[in-house]
């Protein structure tokens, strides 16, 4: 019982004495031929509720020695609280966990946004963390959090694609998700842009499509997707790799999003970093050449109320983003799930082409609150998977439509932040716990050869004594 249950430690005597308790009383009737509350009976349920009590506590703490020995805490708290999670939603006790064994690292934070004379049009908020692990647990929710805290502060369209980061990058709780609002709307410097951008142009090379738009000659807005292959987490490395790349071209900063837009198969991460970098490359180059021009800027947010979180689509809905430079509307498209099934794509984009949209890309936040609440092979849905997709086409339709209703001059505002000192459940800690489990399984096993025919047989004993 406590290995899973909640309650507090009498409860949990009284449950698990309650049915042997029951027992005793069944098997001295039927020896009997009645029940006597006699000194015996008082004797041997004492004596009895001992060993067992006794076996348990032994059993547990031959357990629990692996992970204290390992990670500091006992092997089946995270058994506990994981239980605790998946069948109550109660994310305290495994948030707890991560938050002991979590490190603390510095972590980025972009935003990109667009300002007309009167009001704020569209943000693009970029966060260099992994929205993970799943459900309510840890930063799952951190990009619909950004997204309605800077609603509410700026009153415009809010964007929260997927940075560059894997589940290494996992905030450890809400403690940690706090910390990261509070930094967003308290410590961002924003510097202006002007009101100028290049085209966006996006090149094609092996499996890679990289595309780019430079902003006031000094930010390069980069988006990643090896669609229609699968396109998963990207290591941080390559982000650093691509600022390089940026300040080679006599750019201050680059903000580069992975897509996370289509899955079909396995992912082999050193090969996309490779072909990625080529095509970044290539694109920076083409880029910076392109020719300039004053920014028209269009945005809208559409919540679905046929989609919900089992069917892949999270509490941040659909925003569209529309940049117009020399009369070419490119569309950033972002929608709040954990990636995309594969041709997807290209199918949204080819529909969204006769709607004067020329160029555009289609992302995903990446939201692990979509995780771990259907029983599916992959342990949630990828935005089209289950969802009807003419109604999801009609939903990102009307993003765009409604969009391009609200075009207006605009000007490029930004800013790259490092939040400092934000624990993260690392690689590290990720490796360790996993060897707690093997260890634990393992220990499980011999701890059980050992312990319960040892007690089983003093209780055969102690039935033979006294009856």
């Amino acid at each position: 019982f406590s290995s899973i249950s909640i309650e507090n430690e009498w409860k949990l005597i009284l449950s698990a004495i309650f049915q042997p308790f029951i027992y005793f009383i069944v098997i001295q009737t039927f020896l009997n031929g009645k029940f006597t509350l006699n000194l015996r009976f008082v004797a041997l349920t004492c004596t009895s509720s001992v060993l067992a009590f006794g076996g348990v506590h032994i059993f547990s703490m031959i357990v629990n020695k692996v992970g204290l020995h390992t990670v500091g805490i006992s092997s089946i708290s995270p058994f506990k609280a994981f239980i605790q999670n998946w069948i109550a939603d109660i994310n305290e006790p495994l948030e707890s966990i991560l938050e002991k064994i979590g490190e603390e690292k510095d972590v980025k934070i972009s935003v990109l946004g667009f300002k007309s004379p009167t009001r704020y049009k569209a943000i693009i908020v970029v966060p260099s963390i992994h929205p993970g692990p799943f459900k309510n647990v840890g930063s799952s929710l951190l990009p619909s959090l950004i997204q309605k805290a800077y609603e509410e502060m700026f009153n415009c369209v809010v964007a929260v694609p997927h940075g560059i980061s894997g589940h290494e990058l996992d905030l450890t709780s809400q403690t940690q998700n706090l910390k990261v609002i509070k930094h967003i709307l308290n410590k961002m410097n924003f510097k202006s842009l002007g009101p100028t951008a290049t085209s966006f142009i996006q090149l094609e090379k092996n499996s890679a499509t990289v595309g780019c738009q430079i902003f006031g000659g000094q930010c390069a807005f980069i988006t990643l997707t090896l669609a229609p292959s699968t396109m998963e987490d990207l290591p941080p490395e390559l982000d650093e790799q691509i600022q390089l790349l940026a300040n080679e071209q006599g750019l201050k900063v680059a903000i580069p999003v992975d897509a996370h837009n289509s899955i079909d198969g396995p992912f082999n991460v050193s090969e996309a970093v490779n072909v990625l970098k080529v095509a970044v490359k290539e694109v920076l180059k083409e880029a910076v050449l392109n020719s300039v021009g004053n920014i028209r800027v269009g945005a809208s947010k559409i919540l679905p109320t046929e989609f919900s979180i089992k069917d892949g689509m999270g509490p941040g809905g659909i925003t569209a983003i529309i940049i117009e430079v020399r009369g070419e509307k490119v569309a950033y498209i972002t929608i709040d799930g954990n990636n995309m099934i594969s041709n997807l794509r290209s199918e949204i984009l080819h529909h969204l082409s006769s709607l004067g949209i020329t160029k555009g890309e289609i992302l995903t936040t990446d939201t692990h609150v979509v995780n771990g609440v259907v029983m599916a092979e992959r342990g949630y849905r990828p935005i089209g998977e289950v969802m009807e997709r003419k109604k999801l086409l009609c939903y990102i339709e009307k993003a765009v439509k409604d969009a391009l209703k609200t075009m207006e001059n605009a000007e490029v505002f930004y800013c790259v932040d490092v939040i400092s000192g934000l624990k993260v459940f690392g690689e590290e800690q990720l490796d360790q716990l996993c060897i707690v489990t093997d260890m634990t399984a393992k220990k499980v096993k011999q701890a059980a050869l050992l312990v319960f025919p040892t007690f089983t047989l003093l209780f055969l004993l102690l039935l033979i004594l006294f009856f």
